[in-house]
């Protein structure tokens, strides 16, 4: 027990991030044109396809709705809470890369987290949607997947759509993302642009060294790297019989990664955070000056 700690400190916090993590998140950015984006993630090794505007054209403005189609994906895409349909020019007044098709506003809604949920007829590998916020400033806003991979990036109200992607590197379901507003403080947000990827192998293969999945963890690979750091082990013990306590109450026996990461962080010489590139890093920005 005490080396599959060690193991995991090393190899979850100090090891690359990309090795072990089967989900990843990529800026999508503000560029583009005609609204044809995002062509690929992953350098590429993700092509993704656009959901058909046709159905989302055919809602009423200003009607609001909870669901659209995700044609040519089958089955629909949900959301939590109803959402006012506009068109950029038409209801909404701007947005980036050349859209200028339907978009849905949320509203005044604050801080609310809105969960978007994927259609289940159709196992999706990849999905990115396209964030603007209400408020002519730049906000704060966060996307996360229903395994906890979290994109928190700024996005602005005048002309800066920005897009939220996310992938999985090992053939694993991408089921849902969750939207909010980590301010609060944008007076609402439109989403538009919804893309997907289902089939198709993984980008660049499996990762080396093993992975980190729910159910449980195989970093024998990068054990024997760590043979020569055994001695550090006996004075690590106590603080590792007290995460072990806390891990078998609270994981049902799981791997959690990102909780025992943060159970061990301090544990290792000269670590206050996690690198950026890390996938359980959640950064915190400051809020922006606000005006509409």
């Amino acid at each position: 027990m005490r080396r599959f700690f060690f193991v995991l400190a090393v190899g979850l916090v100090l090891a690359a991030a990309p090795a072990f993590a089967t989900i990843l998140s990529e800026d999508l950015g503000t560029g583009g044109s005609g609204g044809a984006r995002p062509a690929s993630m992953a350098g590429g090794t993700v092509v993704m396809t656009q959901f058909d505007r046709t159905c989302q054209s055919a809602i009423g403005t200003y009607s609001y709705v909870t669901q659209f189609c995700a044609t040519p994906f089958a089955g629909n895409l949900s959301w939590s809470q109803a959402f006012d349909k506009r068109t950029i020019g038409g209801g909404w007044a701007t947005w980036s890369g050349g859209y200028s098709g339907p978009c849905f506003y949320s509203g005044s809604i604050g801080a609310t987290h809105v969960l978007f949920t994927l259609p289940s007829a159709t196992s999706f590998n990849a999905a990115s949607i396209y964030i603007e916020p209400n408020s002519f400033s730049t906000f704060a806003m966060s996307v996360k997947t229903d395994t906890g991979v979290t994109l928190t990036l700024p996005a602005t109200g005048y002309a800066g759509a920005r897009g939220f992607g996310f992938y999985t590197t090992q053939g694993e379901s991408i089921l849902s993302l969750e939207v909010w507003d980590t301010t609060g403080q944008a007076y609402g947000w439109a989403f538009a642009e919804w893309s997907g990827r289902s089939g198709g192998a993984p980008p660049g293969g499996s990762p080396p060294g093993g992975s980190v999945v729910g159910g449980g963890c195989d970093l024998t690979p990068i054990e024997a790297k760590l043979d020569a750091m055994e001695p550090k082990l006996d004075a690590m013990e106590p603080k590792l019989d007290s995460i072990e306590a806390k891990l078998d109450a609270g994981t049902g026996g799981g791997c959690d990664a990102c909780k025992i990461v943060g159970y061990l962080l301090p544990l290792l010489p000269g670590r206050t955070s996690l690198p950026m590139t890390h996938p359980c890093y959640v950064p915190f920005r400051a809020a922006q000056p606000r005006t509409r």
